[in-house]
């Protein structure tokens, strides 16, 4: 008796722990709208130069106008504040901003490659940003430098047409 329950107990361990480990495996699927990305309205005069190019710049404006506004001083609150919606996601795409710049002034990626995957996770921020992202979230809690970031937006991250 103590045998089997001693087999079933290490079955038991063994099926969880590789229940755990298919749960780092998470996939996030999020609806995908294009009119969310469009960065014709930006105006290039007024950008700062990005090392990547002006499509970064544009795509890192919209993100900042999407993302943040300003919320005028008062009686209370003397000077004006920046609010920041969906700060997770947001700051890591800062951290994602600086990553790629540093890789490419490295030399371990190329410029083009880089850009496109920096645009491509700034476009998924863009699309998910009134969007349920509670779990993504909290995913992205976990995961504090830009490096370990990167893979999270081009492999875990499924955009449905």
């Amino acid at each position: 008796m103590k045998r089997l329950l001693l087999i079933l107990g290490l079955a038991l361990g063994v099926s969880m722990s590789g229940y755990s480990q298919s749960a780092d495996e998470d996939v996030f699927y999020f609806d995908f709208m294009a009119d969310k990305i469009d960065d014709s309205g930006i105006d290039v005069t007024f950008l700062r130069a990005h090392p990547l190019g002006v499509d970064v710049a544009k795509k890192l404006e919209l993100l900042r106008e999407s993302y943040t506004w300003k919320e005028e001083a008062s009686a209370t609150v003397p000077r004006d504040r920046t609010i920041v919606e969906k700060p997770i996601i947001y700051y890591s795409m800062q951290k994602l901003n600086g990553h790629y710049k540093k890789v490419v002034k490295k030399g371990l990626m190329e410029e083009e490659e880089a850009k496109m995957a920096l645009i491509n996770a700034i476009d998924i921020a863009l699309v998910i940003r009134y969007q349920q992202t509670a779990e993504f979230e909290t995913k992205l809690r976990s995961y504090k430098k830009g490096e370990e970031l990167a893979p999270l937006y081009a492999e875990k991250v499924k955009m449905q047409y």
